[in-house]
């Protein structure tokens, strides 16, 4: 994907983001300081999100990967709402990692361990190829 269109890739994200955002405030009783305690992330930057209008500074990947993890949003609510291109929904597609918890659990934990993930994916990835 080429910058200025994942440049207007997290724009329709983050515009539909803070519209979820407003919606948690207003109909699920979410004040922005729970919803960045859920995701990891600092108030402002929440706050910022939510009223996107008025500062146009869009989410980021590491921003969306929190708003997926923490489960403010899934993928497939994005895909749908967000009015995305196949392009765009494919994007998408490649960030279900951070729907998976207790993958992204596993993965830690075994980090944490000493133990090289990367290697091991890569080696049986070449294991099947080669057999």
């Amino acid at each position: 994907m080429r910058k200025s269109e994942e440049k207007k890739l997290f724009g329709k994200l983050t515009e539909y983001i803070g519209k979820k955002i407003t919606y948690m405030n207003q109909v699920e009783g979410w004040t922005v300081s729970e919803i960045a305690e859920t995701c990891n992330m600092k108030i402002n930057r929440v706050s910022e999100i939510k009223n996107f209008s008025k500062y146009q500074r869009p989410i980021n990947e590491t921003f969306l990967a929190a708003f997926i993890g923490g489960g403010v949003v899934t993928i497939d609510e994005l895909k749908e709402k967000a009015a995305l291109s196949d392009d765009e929904k494919k994007f998408m597609d490649d960030m279900s990692f951070y729907e998976d918890k207790t993958l992204r659990k596993e993965l830690q934990a075994a980090t944490k361990e000493g133990i090289d993930v990367l290697s091991l994916i890569r080696k049986a990835r070449q294991d099947k190829k080669n057999s």
